[in-house]
């Protein structure tokens, strides 16, 4: 969901300037646009990993000579800085000082579905060959999305501590159909944007079917290489068409 959403971010850039809301090239990265795979991990993703400060980044982007009512940082790992007093408290900092609205939100997902996402993810993007089981097993330490079943306690704790900063959770199933639409009419309030013109991305790291998983496992024991090459292939086709090229080899 959040690929989704933050690859449409950065492609709709213009159109949602156009409407005030300004979604910044931060860092290094900035809109961490991957070429290769035409998906984005957002613009906030240097803060999320500690290379940017986050009170530095609100305040050079809000430098910056453009018009703009809504800022907006996304960032899918940024939730793990939120479970932390120390995001909380310089967007503390930043409304003191500079006075303005603040709101974070959060897209909480049902935690065994989370699990089971990893998991189909880790195979697709990564080739891991192994089972469900063994994937719990190899993570029990809070290796690959594990860890992140426990943010949701952790950020609430942290948002009752700082009421000065809107706090806004989400329930990811209750928005699986109209994600983006959701959130930039209704969280950002920016209104008269024309859905039906934008690119259509529901392919943007779509989920894959069983079938398609366990397809993906046996090519992996084969070469990873190739399972991670089709694993793309198969999240980024609309309507599920698969195109198989019968002579490349396996």
């Amino acid at each position: 969901g959040s690929t989704y959403l933050q690859t449409l971010l950065t492609k709709q850039y213009e159109q949602l300037m156009r409407k005030g809301l300004y979604y910044p090239s931060i860092g290094e990265k900035g809109h961490n646009w991957q070429a290769e795979s035409g998906l984005g991990a957002g613009n906030g993703e240097d803060i999320a990993f500690g290379k940017i400060d986050l009170y530095d980044a609100l305040f050079t982007s809000c430098k910056t000579k453009i018009d703009f009512e809504t800022m907006l940082i996304s960032c899918e790992i940024l939730c793990e800085q939120a479970t932390r007093e120390l995001f909380w408290q310089q967007l503390t900092n930043f409304q003191s000082d500079y006075p303005c609205q603040i709101s974070v939100v959060y897209y909480m997902r049902d935690p065994f579905a989370l699990l089971v996402s990893n998991y189909s993810h880790w195979v697709k993007a990564y080739g891991f060959t192994g089972t469900l089981s063994e994937f719990i097993i190899e993570n029990r330490n809070g290796g690959f999305g594990l860890h992140q079943i426990h943010y949701a306690h952790e950020i609430f704790d942290q948002a009752r501590k700082f009421p000065k900063i809107e706090f806004i959770p989400l329930r990811y199933e209750n928005h699986t159909m109209d994600l983006f639409s959701h959130f930039i009419s209704e969280i950002c309030c920016i209104p008269d944007v024309d859905f039906d013109q934008m690119e259509d991305l529901d392919f943007a790291n779509k989920g894959i079917g069983i079938s398609e998983l366990n397809f993906l496992r046996g090519v992996n024991e084969i070469d990873p290489e190739i399972g991670k090459h089709i694993g793309w292939d198969l999240s980024d086709l609309n309507a599920r068409k698969f195109v198989f090229n019968c002579n490349e080899q396996i």
